[in-house]
C-alpha cells in the first residue's frame, strides 16, 4: 500500500501544482508570453469542461481517459483517494471487500494473494507447488460485507465487455448480447489463490455435455489490453467456451 499512496499522492500534487499555477496567473492578470503552453491549454480544457491531457498522463493507465466529463473524472480520482486511505488505515487483512479499479497496479495485490497462499501450503505440506488465481462470482452484495472471507479476498467493481450480464440465482451467464457499448457490472467475486493442480478444467474434450467453465480474461482497463491480471471463471449449461472466445468476452476492473 506505501508504493500506491505515494503515486496517489504525486499524481495529486501534479494536478494541485497545475491548479494553484492557474490561480496565481489569473490573480496577477499575468496571461500571455509568461505563461506556459502547458498551462495555457490546462486553462482552455478546464473552460471547455475537459480534462487536461497532462492530468490522464501524470496518473497513467489507470486514469480515466480525458475524454470522460471533467466533473466525473475528478469524482472518480476524489473516490480512488479515499478508498486508498480507507485500506492503508484498516489493514490489508481486514478489509471486507477489495475495490480494485481503485488501485494504480492491482496486480500487485494479486501477487500477494497467491505468494500466501503458496506460503501455508509449504508450510503445511512441505511441497512447493505453483498456485493460480481462481475468480467465482458469488449471490452477495456488497453492502453486506462486514468482514473478509476466510480464504482469499471478495473484490467488487468489475465489468463484461461483450455480453450482458443478467443477475441470477445459479450465477450462469447466457449468451445475450450487448445492448450498448457500454459495460455490463458484475456481481461481488470471491478471488481465491489453488494449486495449479486444482484449478477448474475448461476444455470442451473434457467437459463434452456441460455445464461449461470458460475462464475469462481481466484486464485493468480497455488501454491496458496487453496485461492479463486474472481470470473470471463464467458457467454456463448450454454455452461452450469458444463461444465466448470468439464473442471476444472480456473483464475490465474500471468501466473504461
Amino acid at each position: 500500500m506505501a508504493s500506491e499512496t505515494s503515486q496517489m499522492l504525486d499524481c495529486l500534487r501534479h494536478i494541485r501544482s497545475s491548479l494553484q499555477d492557474l490561480q496565481r496567473i489569473l490573480i496577477d492578470d499575468s496571461l500571455g508570453d509568461q505563461t506556459t503552453p502547458e498551462l495555457l491549454e490546462t486553462a482552455r480544457r478546464l473552460m471547455q469542461q475537459i480534462v487536461p491531457a497532462h492530468w490522464v498522463t501524470a496518473v497513467g493507465p489507470s486514469a480515466p481517459p480525458d475524454n470522460y466529463p471533467l466533473h466525473l473524472w475528478i469524482k472518480t480520482m476524489v473516490q480512488r483517494y479515499y478508498y486508498i486511505e480507507k485500506v492503508l488505515n484498516l489493514g490489508r487483512e481486514k478489509v471486507p471487500a477489495y475495490w480494485l479499479g481503485a488501485f494504480f497496479n492491482p496486480l500487485i495485490l494479486l501477487c500477494i494473494l497467491k505468494q500466501d497462499a503458496m506460503t501455508r501450503n509449504v508450510q503445511k505440506t512441505g511441497n512447493f507447488e505453483p498456485f493460480t488465481l481462481k475468480v467465482d462470482f458469488t449471490n452477495r452484495e456488497k453492502e453486506h460485507i462486514r468482514d473478509p472471507p476466510a480464504e482469499g479476498i471478495f473484490a467488487y467493481g468489475l465489468f463484461m465487455w461483450g455480453c450482458e450480464w443478467e443477475k441470477n440465482a445459479s450465477l450462469e451467464l447466457h449468451d445475450s448480447p450487448p445492448k450498448s457499448p457500454i459495460p455490463s457490472p458484475l456481481p461481488l467475486t470471491h478471488v481465491t489463490a489453488v494449486p495449479l493442480s486444482e484449478a477448474p478444467c475448461t476444455s470442451p474434450v473434457d467437459q463434452p455435455k456441460g455445464p461449461y467453465l470458460y475462464l475469462c480474461p481481466c484486464y485493468g482497463s480497455i488501454r491496458e489490453k496487453g496485461q492479463i491480471l486474472m481470470h473470471v471463471t463464467i458457467n454456463s449449461i448450454e454455452v461452450v467456451p469458444n463461444r465466448w472466445a470468439l464473442r471476444g468476452l472480456f473483464c475490465t476492473m474500471r468501466p473504461f
